[in-house]
């Protein structure tokens, strides 16, 4: 394993953004992977953490786990596994250090150099893609990358803003575009079909949208209807929320059919 020893100027190399402000709108776009996800709570306020502290050298952080822990009021073993979470996802990547004891003296290992990463996590997108893919089976259909930041905007937007939706019309499930599309662009389509697939994941993958398409049309209609009446803060919570519910009832439904 190589190790980096600690220098402002060789950090600089590792940069991974050349303004303050894409570096934010990247920590909030994982940021809501984690809150779909429902990670623990320490684990964005690590992520925050390295945020605030690599302000020097852009998306380069470096602090022990203690040092971490105690301003976080964290425990060290939370810490380490908020890390691991984070680098588990591709958020961040961890890069080893060397510090030097002294002229000529002995070299240590030191604490962890960690690098915020620029790019959609990889877990997230492979997660979204097999599932966005699914029952289609033509394999040459074109995804469109996926996007999870929460500047995404979460109000329903006005009719006539969908013009790149044809692009993703056969790339997802057909309920689910006749649905959404009247008031989503194409990358919310995507993000939000996202959102539906991994609430069907928590509850039964094998359940099949096509087969309860008036079922789901209905709930998406109703949770399009809060958000227009202003009921509804946290669009992408409610409907992770709402579509849990409704697969819970949809699985116990069709378990109730298979023993009558």
């Amino acid at each position: 394993m190589d190790f980096l020893t600690i220098d402002l100027t060789k950090l600089s190399e590792y940069a991974t953004f050349e303004k303050q402000t894409k570096m934010d709108e990247q920590i909030y776009e994982y940021i809501q992977v984690l809150r779909n996800d429902e990670a623990p709570e320490s684990t964005i306020e690590v992520l925050l953490f390295f945020g605030r502290s690599s302000l020097r050298v852009l998306g380069v952080s470096f602090a022990k786990y203690q040092t971490i822990g105690e301003a976080l009021n964290l425990s060290k073993s939370t810490v380490i596994r908020a890390i691991n979470r984070l680098d588990n996802y591709g958020m961040i990547e961890r890069l080893p250090t060397l510090k030097k004891w002294g002229i000529g003296g002995s070299r240590k290992k030191s604490v962890n150099v960690i690098r915020i990463l620029s790019m959609k996590p990889q877990v997230e997108t492979i997660e979204v893609t097999e599932e966005v893919n699914e029952g289609k089976g033509s394999g040459n259909e074109i995804i469109p990358e996926p996007s999870y930041t929460n500047h995404i905007q979460e109000h329903v937007l006005e009719t006539g803003q969908t013009d790149e939706a044809d692009f993703i019309k056969n790339a997802i499930p057909t309920p689910i575009f006749e649905c959404l599309s009247p008031f989503y662009n194409a990358r919310d389509l995507y993000t939000l079909t996202g959102i539906i697939f991994k609430a069907k994941a928590k509850v039964n993958r094998g359940l099949r949208l096509e087969s309860h398409s008036e079922a789901l049309k209905t709930v998406l209609m109703d949770v399009i209807r809060r958000v227009k009446e202003g009921k509804v803060n946290r669009m992408h919570s409610y409907l992770f929320a709402s579509m849990k519910r409704l697969f819970r009832w949809l699985q116990y439904v069709e378990f109730a059919d298979i023993y009558e």
